[in-house]
């Protein structure tokens, strides 16, 4: 057994990508949606969760979380973070206005859960990302990316 245990791994091939299926525990053939799907959350996770400057050859990519850290948790708080997150998704290019819809709620004292609701035009249903976020150590922990 490895060390990291929650990690699968990636074999190319001239078929495709192979991944390790955590549900059976066996080897299944990446589809190109499928890589694609990943790549876009993983891109969501990157801008959300980095500061100015983390990138030098992406100087765009910033979410800039860390202005909230150490603010009250409070309904207006929660409403700037709420107007920041959308102005991030959408400035990046990321995600188009009108197929962007974002909800914040506090959690506990020091955190707010960030749920970010994407539809997309040209793929069936819609992407549904849960994020916490504390504001003591500014973190934000992504729950469902996949």
């Amino acid at each position: 057994m490895g060390r990291y245990t929650e990690s699968s791994d990636l074999i190319r091939s001239s078929e495709g990508d192979m991944i390790i299926d955590k549900v059976k525990d066996r080897l299944k053939l990446a589809t190109a949606e499928r890589v694609r799907y990943r790549a876009f959350l993983q891109k969501i996770q990157k801008v959300l969760a980095s500061e100015p400057g983390d990138y030098k050859l992406e100087p765009g990519v910033a979410g800039g979380m860390s202005r909230f850290a150490g603010q009250p948790n409070t309904k207006e708080t929660g409403g700037r973070i709420k107007d920041h997150v959308v102005n991030v998704l959408t400035r990046s290019g990321l995600v188009a206005l009108s197929d962007l819809q974002v909800v914040v709620f506090p959690t506990s004292k020091e955190s707010l859960a960030v749920i970010i609701q994407i539809t997309q035009p040209d793929q069936r249903g819609e992407i549904i990302l849960t994020a916490t976020y504390d504001m003591r150590d500014n973190t934000i922990m992504f729950r469902n990316l996949g």
